[in-house]
């Protein structure tokens, strides 16, 4: 009596609908990667932004009164003066890595970012800019960030403009936040 052969393995076809299955989860799976990844970065940018915000804050309310020999000189309540986007050449430019290099010396230069107490010392997706206009109940300022965050020439902008609020009789500093091509 012959004995019939099991046969053993797969087929062809059955590994065609398994090669087929993973390339439609992986044509899905992987944009989705990709923003996230996006996401990630562009977080940078807000908490950043915070830090400007609270360093601003910070100011305003220190430039009330300053002492000099004896006698109290009152001043008007301010924010620093402006301070120009930090330098991006450094960014995007090492085999597409959209970090900006650090340099301490950008940060300790300027009194702006001194007075913020702000700087960047490890690898950074965005540069940075701070506007301000006005002194007492009129101050305002608009920090900026700017980022490239696939070295494709599109950029992130996110922003947060600082007034001064009078509602409720006391100052209060508030703000908003706004973005543009959020993850380019």
């Amino acid at each position: 009596m012959a004995r019939a052969r099991l046969q053993q393995g797969f087929t062809l076809l059955e590994l065609m609908i398994v090669v087929a299955i993973i390339g439609i989860l992986a044509a899905v799976a992987v944009p989705s990667f990709m923003k996230y990844i996006k996401k990630s970065k562009a977080t940078e940018a807000r908490i950043q932004l915070e830090k400007l915000y609270n360093g601003a804050r910070s100011y305003y309310y220190e430039t009330g009164e300053t002492g000099f020999s004896g006698t109290i000189t009152t001043i008007q309540s301010q924010f620093p003066d402006p301070e120009a986007a930090t330098p991006a050449a450094t960014c995007c430019v090492l085999s597409g890595d959209p970090r900006c290099t650090p340099s301490l010396a950008i940060w300790d230069s300027s009194p702006t970012w001194r007075a913020l107490k702000f700087n960047l010392p490890d690898p950074h997706y965005f540069q940075y800019e701070f506007a301000s206009t006005g002194t007492s109940l009129n101050a305002d300022f608009t920090a900026f960030a700017y980022g490239d965050l696939d070295c494709d020439g599109v950029r992130s902008t996110f922003s947060m403009f600082g007034f001064i609020n009078t509602a409720g009789g006391e100052p209060t500093l508030g703000a908003q936040q706004s973005r543009e091509n959020e993850l380019e």
